[in-house]
């Protein structure tokens, strides 16, 4: 039996005002009174789904002195609510549904006991069917019985026969009766019906802000029955997830494989493009030797006036071109029509060496080292009245370049220049040369230049900053977060479209922190998909590319958390939302 005294309720405004109930073992109580007065917000009071001031006892339990733990527990024993519009897990077949209910307070049900409860009942439908493709009176009399499963002691319905025509609505006034006069349940409805305000044992009626007994009968004697409340355990939520799962079970490995590409696609591309672009700006300087050579696009000399006015525009020093066509002795053999040119400290030519990484004042191309076959003997340069001698030379690799060439510091041939009475400041240039200091210098550079002038290389600039410029890590790390924001989004959009069975969970006493712990368990099986399906892609790309595979897996760690925190923090916060009434008041 059910007492209630100083029962206060109120919703912006005053509804109840110390009213008094009293729900016996054995009788249909009924909750009547125009729309409004609280008929609702009582059934959620008694459901112990509100906290609503008063003084509660369910046989003989103080409902105040219970832990919120120990409220849970009644919640899945002992109340059973069958709401107006007959919530049901509707993407669970019978079956499936009878088994969770039957779950939540450890039961086992078989086949034949699911057919056997129909009988009482009056149902006579395939255990598999979907409760979703049920009539309104059946899903009715399967909530009835999902009650009974786990013996609940209160039942609770919200407007029973508000959509049902009359021969289902008999059917069911007739199982509540059954409920209360043969079962001995505590039965209360909240209705409007008039046929079935003349069948109810017990009458409140809400008017006034009061409770008031209208009609009443000699109450049976109950004996309050003792029960042990087993906790509930996480297997019954993960049965739960599972059977949801195994319904769209395509679709979730559809997703987790989408999901496992974006994530290896990011991962990879921060990685690959990080690592790329910074071995490319030092590549690419190199390769360029930390200048870049500009002509003007129409062929044309660059004269001193060009000259000075691109110096102007540009914040790098500028160097002029010169190339000498003369003659090198060397073991006594002479070599002619060999192009005699500067180099500038900063072009690190001992970067590019073929053996060595030794300084030199002179420096041979590969192609006359191969035709002179002595690089390593001293030479001597001639070129008209000067001649200049050279101990030591070193020799340049291959990639370097590919023609002919004699490479001399820029003092050298500033002094051959001037023994010749040659001003390369006042003659026109082929082409001039300007310095870089970083990587961006060379974007920079490309961008500043006057149109009639061009950067030449035979290596493809613009093609390589493009490709750069494209996987940016910068872009792809915004693109891995615009990813990981549209997955918590359909997170959010899943929750939203649950939200009745996030509701109907509570009321069957499904704590928040198990439901965000179900919700964990649902979103490890998507990792768990994830990862094998991410470790065969990024398996591949370490073999192929030969990249590290402790940053790759690290990143794909640190982005399963990162889903996890996005998907879980929503989740929670519309948990605490989405209360019981969310189904008592639609």
């Amino acid at each position: 039996m059910i007492t209630m005294n100083d029962i206060n309720i109120s919703f912006q405004k005053t509804l109840i005002e110390s009213g008094s109930l009293i729900i016996p073992n054995g009788c249909v109580t009924g909750i009547i009174g125009k729309s409004g007065t609280g008929k609702t917000a009582l059934l959620e009071v008694i459901g112990l789904l509100s906290d609503q001031p008063s003084h509660y006892l369910f046989d003989d339990d103080d409902i105040r002195e219970l832990s919120d733990d120990e409220r849970k527990d009644r919640l899945r024993y002992d109340i059973s609510f069958i709401f107006q519009d007959i919530q049901l897990f509707e993407d669970l077949t019978l079956k499936e549904n009878m088994h969770f209910y039957a779950s939540l307070v450890n039961k086992q049900l078989s086949d034949d006991e699911i057919y056997h409860q129909l009988d009482m009942v009056g149902l006579n439908v395939d255990i598999h069917t979907y409760v979703k493709t049920m009539s309104i009176g059946e899903r009715q009399r399967v909530s009835i019985l999902c009650g009974l499963l786990k013996d609940a002691k209160l039942f609770i319905f919200d407007e029973p026969t508000a959509y049902l025509d009359s021969k289902n609505e008999k059917i069911i006034m007739d199982i509540i009766f059954k409920l209360a006069h043969e079962m001995n349940k505590m039965v209360v409805i909240a209705t409007h019906n008039q046929e079935f305000i003349k069948r109810l044992d017990r009458i409140y009626v809400i008017e006034n802000q009061q409770l008031l007994l209208k009609k009443d009968i000699d109450m049976p004697i109950y004996k309050a029955e003792k029960r042990s409340y087993l906790p509930l355990t996480m297997t019954t939520l993960h049965h739960y997830v599972k059977t949801k799962r195994s319904k769209s079970k395509y679709i979730h490995v559809i997703i987790s494989m989408i999901l496992s590409m974006i994530i290896c696609s990011c991962v990879f591309s921060v990685v690959y493009t990080y690592q790329y672009n910074q071995e490319s700006h030092g590549d690419l300087l190199n390769l360029l030797h930390h200048e870049l050579n500009v002509v003007k696009k129409d062929g044309s000399f660059i004269t001193p006036k060009d000259y000075s006015l691109l110096e102007n525009q540009i914040n790098n020093p500028l160097h002029p071109v010169v190339e000498l066509n003369g003659s090198i002795v060397s073991n006594n053999k002479q070599y002619n029509d060999i192009i005699i040119t500067s180099f500038y400290d900063f072009e690190n030519l001992e970067d590019h060496l073929l053996n060595g990484k030794e300084k030199s004042e002179c420096y041979i191309s590969y192609q006359l080292y191969r035709k002179m076959n002595n690089a390593n003997q001293s030479l001597t340069i001639h070129y008209k009245q000067s001649k200049i001698t050279f101990d030591h030379v070193q020799v340049l690799s291959p990639h370097y370049t590919e023609l002919e060439y004699l490479y001399i510091s820029s003092d050298a041939f500033d002094k051959v220049l001037l023994e010749n009475d040659i001003d390369v400041y006042n003659m026109p240039l082929q082409q001039c040369k300007i310095q870089l200091h970083h990587f961006d210098d060379i974007k920079t550079i490309i961008n500043t230049i006057n149109d009639q002038y061009e950067t030449v290389s035979i290596y493809p600039i613009e093609s390589r900053i493009n490709i750069m410029n494209t996987f940016n890590p910068y872009i792809m790390l915004l693109i891995d977060i615009l990813t990981i924001i549209l997955f918590a989004v359909y997170q959010i959009y899943q929750c939203i479209h649950n939200k009745n069975e996030i509701a109907l969970l509570k009321t069957l006493g499904i704590s928040h922190l198990n439901l965000l712990k179900m919700k964990a368990y649902e979103l490890g099986l998507y990792f768990k998909e994830i990862l094998i399906t991410s470790t065969l892609i990024l398996i591949f790309v370490i073999i192929i590319l030969k990249m590290s595979w402790l940053i790759l897996f690290a990143l794909l760690f640190i982005h399963l958390f990162v889903i996890g925190i996005v998907s879980l923090v929503p989740y929670q916060l519309l948990v605490c939302a989405y209360s019981p009434s969310l189904l008592l008041r639609k």
